[in-house]
């Protein structure tokens, strides 16, 4: 994997992670979009595919800390 496919990965997870914990618009990753580079499809499908993922992560850990806390 390529040091451009790693780093679009990390910054579109972060941005997406980062989207979710202060509640940015979706106009926000608009511009985001506006001002990354072009990129082939299949890197801009994995780094989607990875911010995906951490997004799932997220949502599966806050759902067992909400599980937790109503069992607790």
């Amino acid at each position: 994997m390529s040091q451009r496919i790693q780093s679009g990965a990390v910054l579109l997870s972060a941005g997406a992670v980062e989207a979710v914990l202060i509640g940015q618009t979706p106009a926000s990753w608009a511009t985001l979009a506006a001002t990354a580079p072009a990129q082939p499809v299949a890197e801009r499908a994995g780094a989607l595919l990875a911010a995906a993922l951490v997004l799932i992560a997220v949502a599966a850990w806050t759902y067992a800390l909400l599980v937790l806390a109503l069992t607790a």
